[in-house]
């Protein structure tokens, strides 16, 4: 970005210049062209001498007025480039800042939802940001969560996903203490669909139980280290994530979704248990 004075101005010198020049000129061929110029200093020869250099005259005021005109140009652009600096520097510290803050914001609900019985992690916190905001940098910096390139919002795409799972998730609940439903590929697909989306977001619980061997079709032991021991605290504190992130990306309240609440309470960890054993294990009552 240029920084040029007013004095460097190309443009203010060649107003100048040009002007001067032609007022010069002028004026010569005026004294040239006019016969018996006496100089004298009464009003009646200060009139005639207006109206005899009334061009280069003329000339000369032009020439001041478009100087003039340049210097508050220039004077604007100089206003223009600062604000434009103080603008960026301010976008850069509020990128920093914010991304800052929801780091902040994520250490704190690990140490709330971590206990001496398990460990909450969220991992990838500067990817996650980078998710949620993916428009923001140094430059341009917007407090609301925005769309991708594909015109997704990461925030509300992952509610959204949530819920629908949710909602699966209550339907295999009422199944399971009716006893009309057992450890079977459409419940095994559920549990890998929900933990990929807990991933998505580097959401980690440490306590898991091991998939059986007889499960490894469903439950590929290469992405899933194991399964959650207790299934629905599991849904619940990633719920919790969820609430907060969406605090974080819509400040104001009519522009958040509802999240869904998971029925059945510890109801459905003893089907999720018969994914550790074998797939003719007896099953377990709800």
């Amino acid at each position: 970005m240029e920084n040029k004075t007013l004095w460097e101005s190309k443009s203010l010198w060649s107003a100048i210049i040009i002007g001067v020049a032609i007022a010069v000129w002028s004026s010569l061929a005026i004294i040239n062209s006019t016969d018996n110029l006496l100089l004298c200093e009464n009003s009646a020869c200060f009139a005639s001498f207006l109206e005899l250099f009334d061009f280069p005259l003329k000339v000369l005021s032009a020439a001041l007025f478009i100087a003039g005109f340049i210097a508050v140009m220039h004077r604007s652009e100089q206003t223009h480039q600062q604000i434009e600096i103080s603008l960026k520097q301010n976008a850069f510290k509020n990128y920093i800042d914010h991304k800052a803050e929801l780091v902040e914001v994520l250490i704190a609900f690990e140490e709330e939802y971590t206990s001496e019985e398990h460990v909450v992690e969220i991992k990838g916190k500067h990817t996650l940001y980078r998710k949620l905001f993916p428009k923001n940098s140094t430059q341009y910096v917007d407090f609301i969560s925005h769309a991708d390139s594909e015109e997704v919002v990461f925030i509300l795409s992952m509610v959204e996903e949530f819920n629908k799972l949710t909602d699966k998730y209550n339907e295999f609940g009422n199944a399971y203490i009716n006893r009309n439903m057992t450890p079977n590929q459409y419940f095994s697909r559920w549990i890998a669909e929900y933990l990929l989306l807990s991933m998505r977001l580097g959401f980690f619980f440490d306590t898991s139980v091991q998939i059986h061997s007889d499960w490894s079709g469903h439950l590929s032991p290469d992405l899933f280290k194991g399964i959650p021991e207790d299934i629905e605290k599991h849904i619940l504190t990633f719920r919790k994530l969820l609430l907060e992130l969406q605090h974080f990306c819509y400040p104001t309240e009519n522009e958040r979704v509802e999240i869904y609440f998971p029925t059945h309470y510890h109801n459905m960890n003893g089907l999720v248990h018969l994914y550790s054993q074998p797939k003719n294990y007896q099953s377990l009552s709800p």
